[in-house]
C-alpha cells in the first residue's frame, strides 16, 4: 500500500488499500488448499467393528483413532485460523467501505461494498464449510473412541464372567481406520510447523 493511500495515523483512504491490508493479514496464514483439505477430512469416517476384537485389536484400534484425532488437531488449527481471519476481514470491511463508498443512497453504498467483497465471501464460505466438516470429523473420531472404550469394558466383563467365549475375538480387519494419500496430508502439518518455528501462534 502506497504512502499516498494511508493517512497519517496509518488508515488506508482507499478501497484498494484497505482490502490490500486484509490480503496481507490473510497470506501470512499458513495455506490452506480447499480441494485437499476437503478430500482430507472426508477420509476421517470409522466405523467400530461389531465383532469382538482381541485385547490386542483393541489397543491398536484404539491408538489409531488418537492418532488420526491428533491429525484432526492439527488441520483444526489451520481451518480455524483462515476461517475467524477471513470472516473478521468481511466484517472490518463491510464498515469501512460502506464508509468510502461514493454512492449517493444506502443501497448504492452496501451494493458497491457486496461487488468489492465477493470473492472474499466465497473464501469466507469455503472456510466455514471445511471448519464445519472439520468438527464433524472430529465428533465423529471422538464417539468412536468412546464407543470402543466401552466396548473393551463389556468384553472384559464378559470374558471375566464366562457369558462369552474370548476364542471368538477376531483381528482387527486389515486396513481399518486407514487414510488413503497419506503423503498429501503433510502439508497441512509442515504449515503448522514451520509457523510456530516462526514464532507465530
Amino acid at each position: 500500500m502506497s504512502e499516498d493511500q494511508k493517512k497519517p495515523d496509518g488508515r488506508p483512504t482507499t478501497p484498494e488499500a484497505a482490502m490490500e491490508i486484509w490480503r496481507e493479514a490473510i497470506s501470512d496464514l499458513p495455506p490452506l488448499d480447499f480441494d485437499q483439505t476437503k478430500r482430507r477430512l472426508s477420509q476421517f469416517r470409522v466405523k467400530i467393528p461389531e465383532e469382538l476384537l482381541t485385547y490386542e485389536s483393541f489397543l491398536k484400534a484404539v491408538a489409531r483413532l488418537q492418532n488420526m484425532r491428533s491429525d484432526l488437531l492439527e488441520i483444526k488449527e489451520v481451518v480455524d485460523d483462515h476461517s475467524i481471519m477471513k470472516e473478521r476481514a468481511v466484517k472490518s470491511l463491510q464498515k469501512i467501505l460502506v464508509a468510502m463508498s461514493e454512492g449517493k443512497t444506502v443501497a448504492e453504498k452496501e451494493g458497491e461494498t457486496e461487488a468489492w467483497l465477493i470473492h472474499l465471501q466465497k473464501l469466507v464460505a469455503r472456510a466455514q464449510m471445511l471448519r464445519t466438516m472439520m468438527y464433524d470429523a472430529l465428533e465423529n473420531v471422538d464417539m468412536a473412541i468412546m464407543q470402543l472404550g466401552r466396548q473393551i469394558k463389556v468384553a472384559d466383563t464378559a470374558v471375566r464372567s464366562q457369558t462369552i467365549d474370548n476364542t471368538s475375538a477376531v483381528e482387527l480387519p486389515a486396513g481399518w481406520g486407514d487414510m488413503d494419500d497419506e503423503t498429501d496430508a503433510k502439508w497441512i502439518l509442515r504449515s503448522v510447523d514451520s509457523r510456530r518455528a516462526a514464532g507465530q501462534h
